[in-house]
């Protein structure tokens, strides 16, 4: 009740294992951090929704997934040292339209599992054209360019080799059935 005004909270370190509800009536609360501490999830982050700074590095989270719906303004996130795996994690994020700075890794936190993933830096740039920062690298246009047109590049072959695969296996029915 006495925070009403508060803007910036710094709850690293504190083995805290649930949101929940605590963050209700922050309204006004700008910059989170919360990282090395025991969180599964991020649900109840959402009651601050003038959020526009998470660092929730170095937890346990496996899924963001449905977690921001409720934060738009959110400009700067760091996800890293997590569990996430997940290329849906970053589909989701791109929906968060004034995000700028993003990490799945850094030198600090570590990394998640998603960044071992063929192709995560393109994809993550494809789909979130508008950062400047990713894993703490800065990002010119031309990265996001080059990553247009890899990921244009990989859609394309990939639909090609769906387009055989299906056409292989049509031929393989229809041969099986002149056997019959």
């Amino acid at each position: 009740q006495n925070c009403r005004r508060l803007q910036k909270l710094y709850l690293s370190t504190n083995c805290i294992r649930e949101i929940g509800s605590s963050l209700t009536g922050l309204n006004q609360l700008e910059v989170l951090w919360i990282a090395e501490n025991q969180l599964r999830s991020l649900e109840g982050i959402g009651a601050a929704r003038s959020l526009t700074e998470l660092n929730a590095a170095s937890n346990r989270l496996v899924s963001i997934v449905g977690q921001f719906e409720n934060t738009p303004n959110l400009r700067l996130l760091n996800l890293a040292g997590n569990r996430i795996h997940s290329f849906q994690e970053v589909l989701y994020l791109s929906r968060l339209r004034q995000l700028r700075e993003f990490s799945f890794a850094d030198p600090d936190w570590g990394e998640n599992p998603i960044c071992g993933l063929c192709n995560y830096v393109t994809f993550s740039l494809y789909q979130l054209p508008q950062l400047q920062v990713h894993d703490c690298m800065r990002i010119s246009p031309e990265d996001h360019l080059a990553a247009e047109a890899a990921f244009s590049k990989k859609r394309l072959y990939y639909n090609m080799r769906i387009k055989m695969l299906n056409r292989q296996a049509a031929d393989g029915l229809r041969d099986a059935k002149v056997f019959d």
